[in-house]
């Protein structure tokens, strides 16, 4: 649960500092059943880093929802289109067997990215990508809220949802 975490008595994560924006990160999803993410830069990276917090979030039932830019990487965009044809989703994986998910999303290689393509399909991670109408610039928001179904934490970032951003 949310209200049980040790969070930051300021409130303030900062790397390089005792209370790192990672250790938030793995609090929140170990204790989180929705996780909604309003994004500039997501990197697939993210997750891989945050692999043992976030097996446990997915084998607890824990569904994910992002609004990002459109840049991304190939593997990242293929992952997502993998996902929406129905003859080419990977096989099944148990997402309630954590150990198992935890080792197939601390390795970045084509088995993780199988994984991440069946969780997109199958609605465990949905992913809305925006980009500016006119063509300039691009979306950079960093925000974010966990939720336990009963108790919410919302936040603001400075860094971005990627692997360098988070480490």
């Amino acid at each position: 649960m949310l209200k049980d975490c040790d969070w930051s008595i300021d409130r303030d994560y900062k790397t390089g500092s005792e209370n790192e924006p990672m250790q938030f990160y793995l609090d929140g999803l170990a204790n989180s059943t929705e996780f909604s993410l309003l994004l500039g830069y997501f990197s697939s990276s993210a997750i891989n880093l945050l692999s043992v917090g976030f097996a446990t979030f997915i084998s607890k039932g824990g569904k994910m929802k992002m609004v990002i830019n459109q840049l991304l990487s190939e593997k990242d965009k293929n992952s997502i289109l993998i996902a929406s044809e129905p003859d080419r989703i990977p096989k099944p994986f148990d997402l309630t067997d954590i150990v198992e998910l935890s080792q197939v999303l601390d390795e970045y290689d084509t088995h993780f990215f199988e994984c991440l393509a069946y969780l997109i399909s199958e609605k465990r991670i949905e992913i809305k990508v925006i980009k500016p109408k006119n063509g300039k610039g691009i979306a950079h928001y960093k925000s974010g809220v966990f939720s336990d179904g009963q108790d919410s934490v919302g936040y603001q970032a400075s860094c971005n949802f990627t692997y360098y951003g988070l480490s």
